[in-house]
């Protein structure tokens, strides 16, 4: 056997003291409780690494759910700009990020529940 089976693993000594990235949005929940040394790394280079499919070109698919006439409008307005569906989805995106930046909010309804007592008697 070559070598000390602990130097084998000091890599990971490296992991735990680096510092998390700013490059990478910080998710809410379990997850960030975890460093896994890639905090660093583009999910290009992860996903190519891993032979991960969730990257189409420079673009990370996810996954959304539109009501039918949402998604038939869509198509109208792709055709129309001449675009693909895929890059007007984008644009609308890329838009709306502006708009709430810009202090745009959805509008909520606050609805209050009150519970009726049965009378006894």
């Amino acid at each position: 056997m070559k070598g000390d089976p602990d130097e084998s693993l000091s890599f990971l000594d490296e992991i735990a003291e680096s510092p998390p990235a700013s490059s990478r949005r910080k998710r809410r929940g379990r997850g960030d409780k975890f460093e896994t040394g890639l905090e660093d790394v583009s999910y290009r280079e992860a996903a190519r690494a891993t032979a991960n499919k969730s990257m189409a070109g420079q673009y990370k698919r996810y996954t959304v759910y539109l009501a039918p006439e949402d998604i038939a409008h869509l198509k109208e307005v792709a055709a129309e700009l001449e675009l693909s569906q895929a890059e007007t989805a984008r644009w609308f995106f890329q838009q709306m990020f502006v708009y709430y930046g810009q202090g745009l909010r959805p509008e909520m309804e606050e609805v209050v529940v009150r519970r009726r007592l049965k009378q006894q008697g």
